[in-house]
């Protein structure tokens, strides 16, 4: 095994540890063991799935990040950290001789050289993740108990934590109880590189600039990747060889000025979640092209994205805000009233209301057309399936689960199989709600101009201060009853 030594930029020295062939052959036998122990949920470096994208989102939409780094990480890690299989026993056979010896790994002895998962070994991002997941475990339980909207994530040693309030001594109050907690896994804070950042000052999370409503390359990065490509650029036009290694960082750094949400999450709340901000940017293009009122972001922790598709159909439950603010746009056979395109519609402005209450989804039918395939419709730069059915879901502060009025837009069938659908999921009909009040509210900054108009019920307002800022608290109120009728008597059935 080699050892290099590369400098940092405080001046100091990181020594790296490069295994050689026969001993990655090891340790790829190690990771196949290790790899199958779970890490915590707030760790995005050195998972499957999840990368620098995954871990800047949950950020998007707060107020202020705090930034703090673990000193001296992997050589801080020691072997009481970490409970995985410590002996790994292979079997052999010798095929000349038929003889058969077992290999036995000492999993502790490989993944901790002189006494640490040194940095370059190939256990190591591993075996950190499962040393931090206890002090995950706790941060997330005490953010949650002590500051409702916190968010945490990790990418190895920085930690970053965002917080509805740009208050720098309730932050301060927070990284006191982080520290707190790995001291007692005898870690140590790096004071000299916590950062306390606002959207006025910028949020960078590991190169992405966090906003409001997204998350995008910072324009610090884009000069970095710029110049280092500008640099191999003039490599080529001089004659110059590309090296193997060289190559994987150009492809590398062009992957990173496209970077997107992962094909695959681990979990479904973390994919919930991810879609949900992603989608968020279709409303705000939507919101700015028809003149809307721009809805507040907010994560939905009520209803969980569940799609179910076979050849032929797709049933879901979407919490997707575009589809939850003008579904009607994105009828199969005909615009309803309530569409973007509709410019005279007296209840417009209310449709950003639907994109930001957490306690409302939408049930989804669509089937493939005769041309034999699912068909999409694109507005405004918006893309979206065609919808033969849909309905809007509510989750009471009671618990239920309830479906309102029946939209279709081909036939009683379609709305027919969705609605036996999400019975079988556990939802009721409006009509037989016992606890009116929907969970969870829509806030905006700005009173909408029209009073919003729903179907299954009544919005209420009332206004709040909120760090000297006036804030509008919407909520929805279910009718009891058949206040407001189906689009054809012959659904009546659906809703016993």
């Amino acid at each position: 095994m080699r050892k290099i030594e590369i400098p940092k930029k405080d001046g100091r020295k990181r020594l790296i540890y490069i295994p050689n062939e026969e001993e990655r052959v090891i340790y790829n036998k190690i990771l196949d063991v290790i790899n199958k122990n779970k890490v915590s949920e707030a760790a995005h470096g050195g998972v499957a799935g999840r990368n620098v994208y995954t871990l800047a989102l949950p950020h998007v939409g707060k107020k202020m990040t705090i930034r703090l780094d673990i000193q001296d990480f992997f050589d801080s890690i020691r072997p009481f950290h970490v409970k995985v299989q410590k002996l790994i026993t292979h079997t052999h056979r010798n095929e000349e001789t038929g003889d058969v010896y077992k290999e036995v790994i000492d999993v502790y002895k490989h993944c901790f050289v002189d006494d640490a998962p040194r940095q370059g070994l190939p256990t190591s991002p591993m075996i950190a993740n499962l040393a931090m997941k206890r002090a995950d475990e706790k941060i997330v339980e005490m953010l949650k108990k002590e500051y409702p909207g916190a968010v945490y994530t990790r990418y190895f040693d920085d930690l970053f934590i965002s917080l509805d309030s740009d208050d720098k001594e309730t932050a301060k109050k927070v990284v006191k109880r982080v520290r707190d907690f790995l001291a007692g896994a005898q870690l140590k804070i790096n004071k000299k590189k916590t950062r306390y950042m606002t959207e006025k000052s910028g949020r960078i999370i590991c190169g992405l600039r966090v906003t409001n409503d997204g998350v995008y390359i910072s324009g610090r990065m884009k000069h970095k990747i710029r110049g280092i490509l500008y640099k191999y650029q003039d490599m080529t036009i001089h004659g110059d060889i590309i090296r193997k290694r060289q190559l994987k960082v150009i492809n590398g750094l062009l992957a990173y000025t496209n970077i997107q949400e992962p094909r695959k999450i681990q979990e479904p709340q973390d994919k919930t979640l991810a879609v949900r901000q992603l989608y968020y940017r279709d409303v705000i293009k939507l919101c700015k092209a028809y003149g809307y009122v721009k809805p507040r972001f907010v994560p939905n922790h009520y209803f969980v994205d569940t799609v179910e598709k076979t050849e032929s159909e797709i049933f879901m439950i979407t919490t997707d805000p575009v589809y939850l603010m003008a579904f009607a746009s994105w009828g199969s056979s005909w615009t309803a009233c309530t569409a973007l395109d509709e410019e005279e519609h007296s209840y417009k402005y209310g449709t950003p209301l639907y994109a930001s209450h957490s306690g409302h989804a939408l049930g989804v039918y669509i089937k493939k057309s005769k041309g034999g395939e699912f068909r999409s419709l694109v507005k405004k730069g918006v893309k979206r399936y065609l919808v033969n059915a849909c309905v809007r879901l509510y989750m009471t502060e009671k618990g239920e689960l309830v479906f309102g009025r029946l939209n279709y837009f081909d036939d009683v069938d379609s709305i027919t199989k969705l609605i036996m659908w999400l019975k079988g999921k556990g939802f009721i009909a409006r009509e037989k709600v016992k606890e009116p009040k929907v969970i969870g509210n829509a806030v905006l900054r700005e009173r909408l101009p029209n009073f919003p108009y729903n179907d299954d019920g009544k919005f209420s307002v009332t206004t709040k201060r909120e760090d000297g800022v006036v804030k509008y608290v919407y909520n929805i109120y279910l009718y009891k009853g058949s206040a407001y009728g189906l689009h054809n008597k012959r659904c009546s059935h659906l809703l016993d």
